[in-house]
């Protein structure tokens, strides 16, 4: 059965809005949402890039924020095949629903912040060319603690 992208990404927004942070045990996704701590896999994600994030070096900032999505796209889909029937269709379908989500986020983003009117007159510089990075990683980190939390409340 196919489902609308536009269902399925609205599903994932409203995961995202409706995120609420659970103080629970650290784990992965080996055992039972209760033992989930979503702040410690976010985490683990940003401190292994930490030093490129840190650097000042627009190009590393950029490299160490792709990665952090990737680690966080990761996290996401570690969670579907966890949960959704047909765990290896669903984790295909989703990577989908993220890479267009991505490009959408980032886009809003880099418009805003690269190509203003202002920005187009005074050079705004390079270090808001990260910056669309930086709310995209805030959506994934909403997005992964909306689908722990919501994990936990239902008990699977």
């Amino acid at each position: 059965m196919r489902r609308p992208i536009g269902l399925c990404i609205g599903l994932l927004v409203m995961l995202a809005a409706g995120a609420l942070s659970a103080q629970v045990k650290p784990g992965r996704v080996t055992g039972p949402a209760a033992n989930i701590d979503p702040e410690s896999l976010i985490n683990s994600c940003v401190n292994k890039y930490r030093q490129e994030l840190d650097s000042g070096v627009t190009g590393r900032m950029r490299a160490g924020s792709a990665d952090i999505i990737d680690c966080l796209n990761a996290l996401i889909l570690d969670q579907v095949r966890a949960t959704m029937p047909n765990p290896n269709e669903a984790a295909q379908r989703y990577q989908a629903y993220l890479q267009q989500l991505s490009h959408s986020h980032q886009r809003i983003w880099w418009e805003f912040y690269n190509e203003n009117t202002f920005c187009q007159t005074n050079r705004c510089g390079t270090d808001l060319h990260v910056f669309h990075l930086g709310q995209h990683i805030g959506l994934l980190k909403d997005i992964l603690r909306g689908i722990i939390t919501h994990r936990q409340r239902e008990g699977f």
